[in-house]
């Protein structure tokens, strides 16, 4: 398939470099790029609010709104009259002649502003791919945001779940079995330069206040509340009491897991150490008249860990722990319960895989995982795996 991307030449970013990217790796795809003649940049309101965010957050250089110009010019031009499909992220008015375009469109505005606009005015984000193959009905998303208040956050979102909704709709046939229903079409929001600068700078500046705040008190508090008690249900007259276990000045603790092993009660967390920036892998016991032991650290690598799925299986107590930061799935198998783990296994690489979830169903082990997509968020997207045996190959 022959695929052109037309670019707004003061608009070449890094998500057009991962959709750029996705597209070549499709055998038989051959991608080339061709630069509107006019422009229009983002406002640069919204470059100066970027920049204030990278410094009080601390962000990397790699999110999806970054400018990536000399490596997006580098891509060839199309040749005349052999384009399959355009790709609209430029919103000019004279295209490339192709059979098909697609064109994505953010809260119903072209392009990333609509994202800012969202932002602003504290909508949920959604993106609509418009497709001439099928023009009353758009492939839709509805990204999920891992920080509503952070715009680097929300264009990261956006963008990158705009990626796979392009590259579903290639993949995906488009004919005519499915009925043509027009759905609503949003209005873009209004804002004016002064506004959004009073808005933006001002979120920024008690987005600021409150990282202060939590760097005095050590870091991110979470908690763990559990109970034993049956008797009273979550919401009957707010009777339900439980314990918390907060951690320490050192660490904090969450995503907790109940397991019970010859008549004990433990609770599996992640113990987060703020002095090394990561996560680990520690139990807690639970006593039977609701008190619990200090957290003990079972696992620990030199990457982040957390969600420590623990199950029994075969008669052995196996353990998944999150590991996406080290782009992999691993199994740990109790020699010494529950204080002493080995890494038995690498179920799958190459994934940036979160909260790996196991079920045993019709003779075989299913694998709901969640994949983090260049910057979205780990849980926009689900996936589903499946294997004959505990460590069979994924499928």
């Amino acid at each position: 398939m022959r695929i052109c991307l037309s670019l707004d030449p003061s608009r070449l970013l890094r998500w057009h470099l991962w959709l750029a990217e996705a597209l070549a790796e499709v055998p038989g795809n051959e991608v080339s790029c061709a630069l509107a003649a006019g422009s229009r940049p983002l406002p640069l309101i919204c470059r100066l609010l970027l920049e204030l965010e990278r410094l009080v957050y601390g962000f990397r250089g790699n999110g999806a709104i970054d400018p990536v110009e000399a490596t997006l010019r580098c891509l060839p031009p199309p040749q005349a009259d052999q384009v399959d499909v355009v790709i609209d992220l430029s919103g000019a008015e004279s295209l490339p002649a192709a059979r098909r375009v697609l064109t994505p469109v953010f809260n119903g505005a072209p392009g990333e502003i609509g994202i800012v606009a969202a932002w602003l005015n504290r909508q949920d984000l959604l993106v609509d791919l418009h497709d001439t193959a099928r023009p009353l009905r758009p492939w839709t998303a509805r990204p999920a945001s891992r920080d509503r208040e952070v715009l680097a956050a929300r264009l990261d979102s956006a963008l990158s779940c705009a990626v796979p909704l392009i590259l579903k709709a290639l993949c995906e046939e488009t004919g005519s079995a499915a009925s043509d229903i027009p759905g609503p079409r949003m209005a873009v929001p209004s804002f004016g330069a002064l506004s959004a600068l009073a808005r933006a700078t001002g979120t920024v500046a008690s987005k600021a206040i409150g990282l202060l705040d939590v760097l005095a008190r050590g870091g991110r508090m979470w908690g763990i509340g559990w109970r034993f008690d049956e008797s009273a249900g979550l919401l009957d007259k707010g009777e339900a009491a439980f314990r918390v276990l907060t951690g320490n000045a050192d660490s904090y603790l969450a995503d907790p897991f109940p397991f019970r092993h010859q008549g004990q009660d433990f609770i599996f967390v992640e113990q987060y150490l703020y002095s090394k920036n990561r996560g680990c892998i520690a139990v807690v016991t639970v006593n039977r008249d609701g008190t619990a032991g200090a957290s003990r650290i079972v696992v620990e690598e030199p990457h982040h860990l957390s969600y420590p799925f623990v199950f029994e299986q075969d008669g052995q107590i196996w353990m998944i722990p999150e590991s996406g930061a080290a782009r992999n799935v691993s199994l740990y198998r109790a020699v010494e319960f529950p204080y002493r783990w080995t890494r038995e296994a690498c179920l799958m690489e190459g994934i940036e895989g979160y909260d790996t979830t196991p079920l045993w169903h019709a003779g075989g082990f299913w694998f709901f995982v969640s994949p983090r997509l260049w910057r979205s968020t780990s849980w926009d997207v689900l996936s589903l795996y499946r294997a004959e045996s505990l460590t069979g190959s994924w499928t």
